[in-house]
C-alpha cells in the first residue's frame, strides 16, 4: 500500500465524527470535538468574489504564536486529533505556519491539514510543511481559464497555481511521501461553464474533489449565495472547535465578524470556553429551532438583517443593510 493512501482509514472516520456526528452529540453541554480549525490569519492574497473576505470590516492580523501553543496544548489534552490552519485567510500569509505544523505534530495531533488558494504553494514550501508534519493540503481553484480565474479571484495567478499543484503532485507521487491532496471548486455563475473540464483535470491531479455552489457566507454574501443547505441545529456549533486569528473560541468557520465568538482565550481557558453561557444558549437555541436575530438565522435562511453578536465586546459590529447593498457589486 502507498504511504499516501495510509490516511483512508483515518479519513473515514473522522470525516463520520465530524460530519455526522451521533445524536448524543447535540446536546447543550455536547463532549468536546476531536477536530479543530485555527484561523492562523485573517489575511488573503485573493478577493474571491464568492467570498466574505475582502468585504469584512474585523481588523487584519494574524493569531499570535505563543497562544496558539498554549490552545494547542490544552486542545490535544482535552482530546482533540485533528487540526486545520485556515479559516477565513491565506494560511501561506502567516509567518510561522511552518512553526505551527511542526508544534502540532511534536504534539501529537494525528492529522494536520490546511486549505491555500495555491499561489503562495511553490513547491519548496509545501515540502518544508510536509517535513514538519502536514497530513494534507486542498486547493481552491474555483476557474480553469486565466480570464475567469482573474474574474472569481479577483487575481490572475492560474498558471502559478496550476504550475504548484501539477509540481506536488509529482513530488509526491516519486517520493510517496504520506500526503493528501485535494481540490475544491465553488461554482459560481462566473465558472460554471467551466465545471466538466476541472473534474477531468482535477481528478488526474488530487486525490479527492470537491465542487460546491456558492454560499451566503453565514449571510455575509446573501446577495450572491444560495439558499443554505443548513439544516437546524447546525453540526458545527456541537463537533468542532473554531478558533478565531484574535484568540477567540467561535462557533462558526465562517465567522467574519465574530459574531459568534463566545471567549477570549486569553482569560478562558480551552475547557471552559466550550461551555460558556453564550455558547450553552446559542445551542439551546438551534435545538429549538429558533435562532433569529443571530448569525445563524441569517446563514440558515439566507437573509441578510441586523443582528446581535453573541458577546458584543468580541465582535466587530457589521451594516448587514448597507453591507448587503454592496455585496452584488
Amino acid at each position: 500500500m502507498r504511504k499516501s493512501e495510509q490516511y483512508k482509514g483515518f479519513l473515514k472516520k473522522r470525516g463520520q465524527e465530524i460530519y455526522n456526528p451521533p445524536l448524543s452529540c447535540y446536546v447543550t453541554h455536547p463532549p468536546f470535538p476531536k477536530d479543530m480549525l485555527v484561523e492562523v490569519t485573517n489575511r488573503c492574497n485573493h478577493a474571491c468574489v464568492f467570498c466574505m473576505n475582502n468585504k469584512m470590516t474585523r481588523k487584519k492580523g494574524e493569531i499570535d504564536s505563543a497562544l496558539l501553543v498554549t490552545i494547542l496544548k490544552q486542545a490535544h489534552a482535552l482530546g482533540v486529533k485533528s487540526v486545520g490552519f485556515y479559516s477565513t485567510g491565506e494560511p501561506l500569509m502567516f509567518k510561522d505556519i511552518d512553526f505551527a505544523v511542526g508544534t502540532a505534530k511534536r504534539l501529537g495531533y494525528e492529522y494536520i491539514y490546511l486549505t491555500t488558494n495555491g499561489a503562495l504553494a511553490d513547491l519548496a514550501k509545501i515540502k518544508g510543511l510536509v517535513a514538519r508534519g502536514l497530513d494534507s493540503i486542498k486547493f481552491s481553484i474555483n476557474a480553469l481559464s486565466s480570464d475567469t480565474y482573474r474574474l472569481v479571484h479577483g487575481r490572475d495567478d492560474y498558471e502559478q497555481v496550476l504550475k504548484n499543484v501539477k509540481a506536488l503532485r509529482q513530488y509526491r507521487d516519486d517520493s510517496d511521501v504520506p500526503l493528501r491532496i485535494g481540490i475544491s471548486y465553488v461554482v459560481t455563475d462566473d465558472n460554471r461553464s467551466e465545471v466538466a473540464q476541472a473534474k477531468s483535470l482535477f481528478e488526474e491531479l488530487a486525490d479527492d474533489t470537491g465542487f460546491f455552489e456558492e454560499g451566503n457566507q453565514g449571510g455575509y454574501m446573501s446577495r450572491r449565495g444560495k439558499p443554505s443547505n443548513v439544516v437546524l441545529p447546525c453540526n458545527l456549533l456541537f463537533n468542532r472547535i473554531h478558533i478565531s486569528c484574535e484568540g477567540y473560541l467561535t462557533l462558526c468557520c465562517v465567522d467574519y465578524q465574530d459574531y459568534l465568538a463566545v471567549a477570549d482565550l486569553r482569560e478562558t481557558s480551552l475547557a471552559d470556553a466550550w461551555t460558556t453561557p453564550a455558547a450553552v444558549g446559542i445551542r439551546e437555541r438551534h435545538l429549538a429551532g429558533n435562532v433569529e436575530g443571530t448569525l445563524c438565522y441569517n446563514c440558515v435562511y439566507c437573509k441578510s438583517v441586523a443582528v446581535l453578536p453573541l458577546v458584543a465586546e468580541l465582535a466587530t459590529i457589521f451594516d448587514f443593510e448597507s453591507g448587503s447593498l454592496k455585496q452584488g457589486e
